[in-house]
């Protein structure tokens, strides 16, 4: 697990400090494009996600996971909106 540098440490606590000394709200986002022939599946990246997380929950508050699959970060197509 990557542990942050002090310089970040600093950082997010000065963050943490300007929100009232809590947690960040964060969110997971992981995607999956069709064009990535990889193994590295929406499960994979959301668990490893998670779980930094959950190592970091001094520093961060998970509000939820949004998963895109099949979709391009280029383009609209296969959107919704």
């Amino acid at each position: 697990m990557r542990q942050f540098s002090n310089d970040e440490i600093t950082i997010i606590e000065r963050l943490q400090k300007d929100y009232g000394n809590k947690p960040l709200p964060t969110v997971v986002y992981a995607r999956k494009s069709s064009e990535d022939k990889s193994d590295n599946s929406l499960e994979t990246q959301t668990q490893r996600c998670l779980s930094f997380l959950n190592h970091h929950s001094q520093y961060f508050q998970n509000l939820g996971v949004f998963k895109d699959e099949d979709k391009s970060g280029m383009t609209t197509d296969k959107r919704d909106e």
